[in-house]
């Protein structure tokens, strides 16, 4: 079986590890945490992790989606029908697009979708 993952999946993924690093590098509290890189953006500079997750993705050689404007517009839809958020709509769109019915995340919040089967490595 080939893993699949998408580039927004990448994207998200690469922002929260970005977070963590500066939560761990700074020892800084979540709580407000954007707010505050975006008023210190010299924190940025001491953070390496994120780096990472590209290379990783890589060495997984999983199978990589595109995101289109097809995708975001039915991403939009599902997100209303499903009270999700953005990114999370769009692995949904991207997950039924690929018939995958077996999702690897920490996110609690796919627990309720129908069809999913959720896989917490936590």
């Amino acid at each position: 079986m080939i893993g699949s993952t998408s580039t927004a999946a990448i994207a998200e993924a690469t922002h929260k590890v970005m977070l963590a690093d500066a939560v761990r590098t700074h020892n800084l509290d979540r709580k407000g945490l954007v707010f505050r890189l975006k008023r210190e953006p010299q924190l940025l500079a001491a953070l390496t992790e994120h780096k990472a997750v590209v290379p990783t993705v890589r060495a997984l050689n999983l199978q990589i989606e595109l995101i289109t404007l097809d995708f975001l517009e039915t991403a939009a839809d599902l997100s209303v029908q499903l009270c999700l958020l953005t990114n999370d709509a769009l692995t949904v769109t991207m997950m039924k697009k690929l018939g995958v019915a077996h999702l690897a995340t920490n996110d609690d919040d796919f627990d309720q979708i129908a069809g999913i089967t959720v896989w917490k490595p936590r």
